[in-house]
Parts: structure tokens; C-alpha cells; sequence
């Protein structure tokens, strides 16, 4: 009977865990849209394209911020206000001025 018992509780645990799953995956459907997720070839591969992002995005982020140092440092030398006083042909997008 404890056989049985297990088997059963077993089963019933895997079909909870596949409704879990559909439910979960309607909502990360909702969450992310489904034409975004068309990209992938499942949820799952979405998800470790967030862990690879994940990994690199620090690094990104520390490259952006030195690079801007240098190119600040470096125009600086001969205008210390250069990013204010910038040819008429270069605009800088800087949100909304209300």
C-alpha cells in the first residue's frame, strides 16, 4: 500500500508541477510579450540570455563610464565647458526640458 501511496503522490506532484508550469509560463508570457519571446526558441533560452546579460552588463557598464572619463578628461584640456559648447551640428538628447 505504501507503494502505491507514493506512486500516486508522485503522479500528483507532477501534474501540479505541469499546471505550475503552464500558469508560469502564461504569466511570463504576459510579463514579457509573446512577440518578444518569438525570438526564442523557448522560455527557457530567454531566461539564459538574461544570465549571460547578467554576467557581461557590470563589465559594460564600467567600460562606459571610463570611456566617458577619457573623452572628458582629453577635451577638457582645451575647453573645460567643451560638452556645453558643442557645434550646431552635434545635438545631445537631453530629455525633456519642462
Amino acid at each position: 500500500m505504501r507503494f502505491f501511496y507514493r506512486i500516486m503522490s508522485s503522479n500528483k506532484a507532477k501534474i501540479t508541477e505541469q499546471a505550475d508550469m503552464i500558469m508560469d509560463s502564461e504569466k511570463y508570457i504576459d510579463l514579457y510579450s509573446q512577440s518578444r519571446l518569438n525570438g526564442y526558441s523557448s522560455i527557457d533560452e530567454h531566461e539564459q540570455n538574461f544570465q549571460i546579460l547578467d554576467k557581461i552588463a557590470s563589465k559594460l557598464g564600467r567600460i562606459e563610464i571610463i570611456i566617458r572619463n577619457r573623452i572628458d578628461r582629453k577635451m577638457s584640456q582645451s575647453n573645460k565647458d567643451w560638452l556645453f559648447n558643442l557645434p550646431d551640428d552635434i545635438r545631445l538628447d537631453v530629455g525633456d526640458k519642462t
